[in-house]
């Protein structure tokens, strides 16, 4: 988490995936999901509140920007919301 959850490594190798999906029952943090992964939201914790996301909707990750300190998220709608590391980890989210 101090790292900020990166997707490769210093010598440019990538990482293999956190566990977001490994429990499929379990929400864990937006923060460990991949471009490409898809969730429904679980819970929102203070740090996400007022963002513009909801209980229930589901998200698609983007391809994260700013050298991986923002994590783009796609709504069923198509819109897209840049979170930072703190609002990405208080994003509770259970892989479908």
């Amino acid at each position: 988490d101090l790292l900020v959850h990166p997707e490769h490594d210093p010598h440019g190798q990538e990482i293999p995936e956190d566990i977001a999906c490994d429990f499929p029952d379990r929400p864990v943090p937006l923060s460990y999901y991949r471009q490409g992964r898809s969730g429904i939201i679980s819970e929102l914790l203070t740090a996400a509140e007022g963002i513009g996301l909801t209980s229930g909707e589901r998200i698609t990750m983007c391809e994260r920007t700013d050298e991986g300190a923002t994590w783009v998220v796609e709504t069923a709608d198509g819109g897209r919301l840049n979170l930072n590391h703190r609002q990405a980890d208080a994003v509770l989210v259970t892989c479908v």
